[in-house]
């Protein structure tokens, strides 16, 4: 029976999927959005007819940040209090934490592309008039190591190896020349940083996904990882021979703060041991 019902969940999604995502794999503005919502739940969402924001609500349902196990158990009966969103896109992996960490206070989702800005501001908007007891702050920046690093707007995994990911779309890599027009400059701002701006930082999680930056994210600057929970960071060295060196920082960091690893596909989920004594 469960074979069956995951069966017509799939070919739901299929056919939903060439209805909601009508656009293509191409990038929309905001004001473009509808509310909608989610398959197989009471929740909604404002979302584009694009395959990316499709892509996230597939995330949403498929709970990809998260796994059961006994890490998972420990890490429960913690209590976590926030959530760090690095990479937050629409929302929707802040939406699914909140849901499963029933515990969550606050929620601080980063997103550094304009529109997606805007989609994730609308969407925490929905959400925080739904769920009270939880604030939740979106934050237009770059999030990085040093926020005195500049940024520009880099090759997307679309444009580098012909397919891409659903999410892949907008890419930003450091930038050695000085920006002058005002336009192209792009706001950073430093983990360490954002920690400082959480009510409570004593048990927060973080969810990292920023198509390839985990380098610069991970290369100094990481002792905010001792009051990390839980993170849980998509890897992307397998993508393109211009990001094969991505997690090298990031397995430093981790094994230095002592965090137990569960790789599942691209994301590894960190458990900090200590944090959690394991």
């Amino acid at each position: 029976m469960t074979t069956l019902k995951n069966l017509l969940k799939h070919y739901y999604l299929r056919t939903w999927r060439k209805y909601i995502a009508n656009k293509g794999n191409i990038h929309l503005e905001a004001n473009k959005s509808s509310l909608k919502r989610i398959p197989f739940t009471s929740d909604h969402v404002y979302m584009r007819r694009t395959i990316s924001d499709f892509g996230r609500v597939s995330e949403y349902l498929s709970n990809i940040y998260f796994r059961n196990s006994y890490l998972h158990d420990v890490l429960k009966k913690s209590e976590p209090t926030a959530i760090i969103d690095v990479g937050a896109n629409i929302g929707l992996s802040s939406l699914s934490l909140t849901k499963e960490f029933k515990t969550i206070k606050e929620v601080i989702g980063i997103e550094a592309e304009l529109q997606n800005f805007y989609m994730l501001e609308k969407n925490f908007q929905l959400w925080s008039k739904k769920i009270s007891d939880i604030q939740f702050h979106p934050v237009h920046a770059v999030a990085t190591c040093d926020s005195k690093i500049n940024f520009a707007q880099s090759s997307s995994l679309l444009e580098l190896n012909g397919r891409g990911t659903a999410s892949g779309t907008f890419r930003f890599t450091e930038s050695k020349k000085n920006i002058s027009d005002e336009t192209q400059v792009l706001t950073s701002v430093s983990m360490s940083e954002i920690f400082n701006q959480l009510q409570n930082k004593e048990n927060v999680i973080v969810k990292i996904d920023i198509e390839g930056g985990e380098e610069q994210l991970m290369t100094s600057n990481t002792s905010w990882l001792k009051d990390c929970s839980l993170m849980t960071i998509e890897i992307h060295d397998r993508c393109h021979p211009a990001m094969y060196n991505s997690s090298t920082n990031v397995i430093k960091a981790l094994s230095k703060a002592n965090f137990a690893i569960v790789p599942t596909k691209d994301i590894l989920i960190c458990y900090n041991r200590s944090k959690l004594k394991i």
